[in-house]
């Protein structure tokens, strides 16, 4: 990377030769998950098909998520240049085949079993990008800011990719929205390999080279059958860290989803209007927006994982402050509602920043892309599952007790990550003849 030392700014990192380029061709890549999950739900709602929407948008979003960290310990094992278009051509051309079967007279459960095949093969773009950032960054402060500038991009294409679903829509069908989607997902990959793999760019190893798996030499025969027994190559000490570094973002994907469900049955309980409910869901994004801009440049003299646990705290809070905001008169009740939207898109984006610069010093480089992964499955994960079960719960009692329901839940998962922490990784002892 041209630019060096702990003076990264957004500025200097969007005109480095390495990164630029590259975060241009990742959020063309990224457009392709706004558009294709939101013009698949648009298919279905246009067509009157409401219970068909809901069960695609849950079988397409555990499909990618439960894949995802094997296909990215699949790209470092054979490098992302060799597979990162491949599997966005299959997976987008196993899309497309099941849309325009959905367009025919073909049984659903067929079509939806090509979008699960899909959404199986589509790559694990953002973790290798997230693998990137980590690489290339000289220093932890340089990698916030990095991945801080990542993350506002990200939200700024989320938040700009519906509205171009929706004109297409108005247009003409959502089927072209899904289209379009698939050919950003082919034509973001192939740039990202294709400027990434210029010669004199820090990228073009990452990317072109395998991550071999390294075995410590100093790990016996009873270090090897623990990583056995946990299944996943991870030893005790690295797992209990994958769970403090998992579950707070599992927590935002369950809060996220939980919200868009119980926020409109809130809103008509508070105010009589359920519109308002997406002005609350606009005020988290915006919120987030902004406090990944600000973090990203903030030098903090507190470690890393300190700072996790800050932010789960405050994510608790405002879940806590929602809760409040169902037992109160409305004045009051909405102006909680409004503090707690702020509070956490404010944890919402710098959580994702922390947990993302979290993966390269607290685990071994043969893991991160698995880790980087896994990050975003639990997160799409748990939203997939708190759509059905959140509904379910507020229909039979109501949106106060759902919301101290989930409020409980956040509430185990952020204690967990108060009494044990994300650690460094241990360091192997230097060998002999080491300097």
């Amino acid at each position: 990377m041209e630019t060096k030392g702990e003076g990264l700014t957004y500025w200097g990192l969007l005109t480095d030769r390495s990164i630029g380029p590259m975060l241009l061709a990742a959020n063309i890549s990224r457009a392709a998950s706004g558009l294709i999950p939101f013009g698949l739900v648009a298919f279905y709602t246009s067509r009157l098909q409401f219970m068909e929407a809901g069960v695609v948008s849950t079988v397409t979003m555990l499909a990618g998520a439960i894949t995802a960290p094997l296909k990215a310990r699949l790209l470092a094992r054979m490098s992302p240049a060799r597979l990162l278009l491949p599997l966005a051509l299959v997976g987008g051309l196993l899309i497309i085949a099941a849309q325009t079967m959905a367009l025919g007279s073909i049984p659903f459960w067929a079509s939806a079993l090509f979008l699960a095949l899909g959404f199986a093969f589509l790559p694990p773009t953002p973790a290798v990008i997230r693998e990137l950032w980590t690489q290339l960054a000289p220093s932890e402060a340089s990698s916030r800011t990095l991945h801080a500038l990542d993350s506002v991009l990200e939200e700024l294409t989320f938040a700009l990719t519906p509205l171009l679903t929706s004109l297409i829509w108005a247009m003409s069908d959502p089927y072209w929205a899904i289209v379009l989607g698939v050919v950003l997902a082919a034509v973001g990959n192939a740039l990202i390999i294709a400027v990434g793999s210029r010669r004199g760019t820090a990228t073009r190893s990452l990317l072109r080279t395998p991550i071999q798996a390294q075995e410590q030499a100093e790990e016996g025969t009873e270090g090897r059958s623990r990583r056995r027994r946990f299944g996943l190559g991870l030893a005790p000490g690295v797992l209990a860290n994958a769970l403090a570094l998992l579950l707070p973002v599992a927590c935002l994907g369950l809060t996220m989803s939980a919200l868009t469900i119980i926020l409109p049955a809130w809103s008509q309980k508070v105010t009589g209007s359920q519109p308002l409910s997406g002005v609350l869901l606009s005020l988290i994004s915006w919120s987030g927006t902004l406090a990944g801009f600000i973090f990203g440049r903030l030098r903090l003299r507190i470690r890393d994982s300190r700072q996790y646990q800050f932010e789960s705290l405050l994510m608790l809070a405002a879940v806590g402050l929602f809760a409040l905001s169902a037992f109160l008169p409305s004045t009051p009740a909405l102006l909680v509602a409004v503090c707690a939207a702020v509070m956490f898109g404010a944890a919402m984006t710098p959580m994702f920043v922390s947990s993302y610069v979290l993966v390269g010093p607290a685990f071994a480089s043969n893991i991160q892309a698995s880790m980087n992964a896994a990050l975003g499955s639990v997160y799409n994960l748990a939203d997939g599952l708190a759509s059905l079960a959140f509904a379910a719960l507020l229909q039979a009692r109501g949106t106060g007790l759902t919301l101290v329901v989930l409020t409980l839940f956040v509430a185990a998962a952020v204690c967990f990550g108060l009494f044990r922490p994300v650690r460094p990784a241990a360091k192997a002892p230097a060998s002999p003849g080491q300097d």
